[in-house]
């Protein structure tokens, strides 16, 4: 039985390969912005989200009509889902009506109203000192 000496680079090497290559982070800050509405059904829990927080929870209705529009949302599944639904909207109002958007968001409205209308980006202003005097 031959013994081998122990290469420590050559272990290292190989354990590279099952390690992520991100550097450690010098700060985590972690915050589940969904958690008060971890106890909710699914849907719910994100349209709730979406109203409050002004997240985009499901993809935009544009992007669904084209998404139907180059085949990859199949027709028949698309009938069956609208005649399975409680809602009474039509495949043609569904596919062609203009919606107005009913999202408005609480949370960043004032930030979004300063950039539109000042021209000044509250968050690259606020943020950068803000995590540098957290750190």
């Amino acid at each position: 039985m031959t013994l081998k000496k122990f290469d420590k680079n050559h272990l290292i090497h190989e354990l590279k390969h099952y390690l992520p290559s991100q550097t450690p982070l010098k700060d985590f800050i972690h915050h589940n912005s969904l958690h008060a509405f971890q106890g909710e059904k699914f849907y719910d829990a994100i349209f709730k989200a979406s109203e409050i927080f002004g997240f985009q929870a499901t993809l935009a209705l544009e992007d669904f009509r084209k998404l139907y529009e180059i085949g990859r949302i199949n027709e028949q599944i698309l009938d069956r889902t609208l005649s399975e639904s409680k809602s009474d909207i039509s495949k043609e109002s569904l596919l062609y009506k203009y919606f107005e958007p009913e999202n408005d968001s609480r949370i960043g409205k004032l930030r979004r109203v300063w950039k539109q209308t000042y021209h000044i980006d509250l968050d690259n202003l606020v943020q950068p000192l803000l995590f540098r005097l957290m750190g």
